[in-house]
């Protein structure tokens, strides 16, 4: 009762609900009373206790939102699914709080995850490629680094490998079957302009349940982060890291790529000042291969419209160092699409930026792109600070 009291007094009570109504005024009220709150708890805990989810978590609500304000574009929106709000607090408490906890206790999760922990924000993501990008600018060792994006991670997993990795660390078999058979039998009613609809969608074959963790799902960030961890190191076991000696303590760094949620950035360096970039791109492509391969076991996918990599390749003139352009470097790094065909992603030449993790960032170092965009947020923000206030969107 006191994690369902802790919660529900932390909720904001305008949040969005679900279909049945039952909004998160509701639940906050009864959070106000111990023993309305105990009987609510105990409702939760026999249904996750025996496996069964309640008839009204089976009903969800989606809903889709603007990724980017004033783009409409149905493939630019995000899908977010209102469950029902105690169902989602059961969720985040066993899955999204105590196995998170859990895993990290156990050092679960690897060093090159950075979303879904406490204490790691995306600019670290930024802040290790910057670092990246210096060492291989003062080695002026032939490199390459690609940034490779899963196609809707969260809606895409499956439920086997789900389960096999949350029993892995310890996650008892019947709170793992409530949540995912809660969203196999699932039937999703759709929110739109005109109201919700009264058709439904969803798996109509019990032989061929519905998939994916949803998105709006309190488990599904620390799910997709222990996921995402088991892949990363099947990865380093197979030899796809980079090890990098830090310079004051010798302490040898090992990474395979720099995670958030599903991005992913996989940099590869030569091991010597005369390794070749063939041999450094072939190694890149192997990881990339092997990383996919993985994603395909879960279920997910690349997006390669949304992928590029940098292919770094030093000659020396005159003894000065200088970068070829990508269109002269004679190698191609290909993805699998989620149709399953292989395509060639972009790329890029040397100082060429992209913004990744909101840093708009290149290999040669340059932050004028940057710059320019901190010079038109503060243009942006300077007169409505100064007549007015600043719109939530804007922030």
């Amino acid at each position: 009762a006191e994690d369902f009291i802790r919660y529900w007094n932390g909720s904001k009570e305008k949040t969005s609900s679900s279909f049945s109504g039952l909004h998160f005024g509701h639940w906050k009220a009864a959070a106000q009373s111990k023993n309305l709150s105990i009987i609510h708890a105990k409702s939760i805990e026999l249904a996750f206790a025996t496996g069964t989810p309640l008839e009204r978590w089976v009903i969800g609500l989606s809903v889709m939102l603007e990724k980017k304000t004033g783009v409409i574009d149905v493939d630019k929106l995000r899908a977010i699914l209102l469950m029902e709000a105690d169902f989602n607090f059961a969720n985040h408490l066993f899955f999204g709080k105590r196995l998170r906890a859990s895993a990290e206790k156990h050092n679960i999760f690897p060093d090159d995850t950075f979303g879904s922990r406490e204490n790691n924000s995306s600019i670290e993501v930024s802040l290790c490629r910057l670092l990246f990008f210096d060492l291989v600018r003062q080695l002026k060792f032939n490199a390459a680094l690609g940034s490779y994006d899963a196609q809707t991670c969260y809606d895409r997993v499956v439920h086997s490998f789900t389960s096999m990795v949350s029993r892995a660390v310890g996650m008892p078999i019947a709170l793992i079957n409530t949540m995912l058979c809660a969203i196999q039998m699932m039937r999703f009613h759709l929110r739109t302009g005109f109201g919700d609809s009264k058709g439904t969608y969803g798996s109509k074959n019990r032989w061929r349940p519905f998939q994916g963790l949803c998105q709006g799902n309190g488990a599904a960030p620390a799910l997709w982060l222990l996921i995402s961890s088991f892949l990363l190191r099947y990865l380093a076991d197979e030899g796809h890291s980079m090890q990098i000696a830090s310079s004051i303590t010798c302490t040898m760094l090992c990474y395979v790529a720099l995670m958030f949620v599903d991005d992913g950035d996989f940099p590869t360096i030569a091991t010597s000042a005369t390794e070749s970039i063939a041999s450094v791109a072939q190694r890149h492509q192997s990881t990339v291969t092997c990383w996919a391969g993985g994603l395909r076991v879960t279920g997910g996918a690349l997006k390669p419209e949304k992928c590029f990599w940098y292919p770094i390749q030093w000659i020396w003139k005159k003894g000065i160092a200088h970068v070829i352009p990508a269109a002269k470097v004679n190698i191609n790094i290909s993805v699998r699409n989620p149709e399953g065909n292989i395509e060639e992603i972009p790329k890029l030449n040397y100082d060429d930026t992209r913004e990744v993790m909101g840093v708009i960032q290149s290999p040669s170092g340059t932050m004028v792109g940057q710059i320019e965009k901190c010079k038109k947020t503060i243009s942006t923000w300077t007169p409505l600070l100064t007549n007015g206030y600043l719109h939530r969107r804007l922030v």
